[in-house]
Order: structure tokens, then C-alpha cells, then sequence
């Protein structure tokens, strides 16, 4: 099995950036930083603006192979926080992510 993918991640659906924006930061002063946050939106060009401004990464496409399709505006951020998940989860919430649950390490 792939290490990479052995990794627990909380996901966070925000419905503007904005929001988003402002959960990112709470999360990277939290000591998250710029290579455990990734980000999704519809728009690849706007995705990559987003991905400058707040030092972050793209999601790949193995992390979460089953990427919905995200409406305009929408952005998806993907936390790579190991044994701190209930604190990344609790940041996403603060900001009202709609958050999809978490992934377990493989035993």
C-alpha cells in the first residue's frame, strides 16, 4: 500500500473563498503548514491564483480520487493532519466547512 495514502486528512467544503481563505489561515497559525493544506475549485485558473495567495497546494487526484464535481465558487481544502485531525477538523467547522469526515491510517 502506498505511505502516502496511509496519511489521515480532514476535508473541508467552503462556499466562497473568503471563507476558506480565513480557515487557512487559522490553520497554518495553528502550525499547518503550506505543503499539509491542498485545495480544489472548479476553475483551474482561479485554483491557481487561490493556491499563490495562500501558499498552499493543489489536491492531488490519488488523495481524493472520488473529487466531485465543485460549483463555481466552491473550494475544497484538504488538511494533512496526521494525529492532529480533531484540531484541523474543529479549525474547518469554525469557518463553516461543510467537512467530510476523516481517513484512518491502515493498520
Amino acid at each position: 500500500m502506498n505511505a502516502e495514502l496511509d496519511e489521515t486528512r480532514v476535508a473541508g467544503l467552503f462556499h466562497d473563498r473568503p471563507a476558506a481563505k480565513k480557515a487557512i489561515e487559522e490553520l497554518k497559525t495553528a502550525g499547518f503548514n503550506g505543503n499539509a493544506i491542498a485545495i480544489a475549485m472548479d476553475d483551474e485558473a482561479e485554483q491557481e491564483r487561490f493556491i499563490q495567495e495562500v501558499e498552499a497546494r493543489t489536491v492531488a487526484s490519488e488523495i481524493v480520487p472520488n473529487l466531485p464535481e465543485l460549483t463555481a465558487g466552491t473550494v475544497l481544502v484538504v488538511v494533512e493532519a496526521d494525529e492532529r485531525a480533531e484540531e484541523a477538523l474543529n479549525v474547518l467547522n469554525r469557518h463553516h466547512a461543510v467537512t467530510g469526515g476523516v481517513r484512518m491510517p491502515a493498520d
